[in-house]
């Protein structure tokens, strides 16, 4: 049986949400920079940034004019009058995806000590999904949960609409159920 973690799809969807949370937290941390920042995640998200051996990374043009070698400075003209000493697109990017690289690391790790508690799923063959595409997942499910007192939205996303149930279902059973689900008196 395939390991559910050896899915490339699985391991796209957990880099995509490695980076959008890095992202985020960047945008929460320096504000002044957040279309940077946007730009940034972009970037990564379409496989711009390559980490080379000794630490830079060479970090793909948005405007298809090559790429900039970037480490503790970038040479793209923004640099020179963006915030937090020169924190461009590209320096970002580089900060962005060395982060997220971190991030998948750890939650693969918690993922492989959780999917040994449960019997290995069969997958179905995937498509292969080259960085930077994003296909849209055939089956995918919303529902609002309360979460330490917070209302917050969780989607699920999966190739196969039985799977995606499934695991709705395992996600539902972790919280009480609503008095009225349909009030919004809430």
């Amino acid at each position: 049986m395939t390991n559910i973690l050896e899915s490339a799809a699985i391991k796209q969807v957990l880099w995509t949400e490695a980076v959008e949370a890095v992202g985020l937290r960047a945008q929460a941390k320096l504000p002044q920079a957040n279309g940077r920042i946007e730009r940034a995640v972009d970037i990564v998200l379409a496989g711009g940034v390559e980490l080379l051996p000794d630490g830079t990374a060479m970090v793909q043009s948005q405007s298809g004019a090559g790429h900039y070698k970037v480490n503790g400075t970038c040479q793209c003209i923004d640099a020179l009058t963006a915030p937090h000493n020169g924190a461009c697109k590209h320096r970002l990017a580089r900060s962005i995806y060395k982060k997220a690289q971190t991030l998948l690391a750890v939650n693969e790790a918690v993922l492989h000590d959780a999917s040994e508690l449960v019997p290995d799923m069969p997958l179905p063959a995937q498509p292969v999904v080259l960085p930077g595409t994003f296909p849209e997942a055939p089956a995918s499910a919303n529902v609002f949960v309360v979460l330490h007192g917070r209302k917050v939205q969780i989607t699920l996303r999966d190739q196969s609409e039985t799977r995606l149930l499934q695991r709705l279902d395992a996600v539902l059973a972790q919280f009480p159920v609503d008095k009225d689900p349909y009030s919004t008196d809430r």
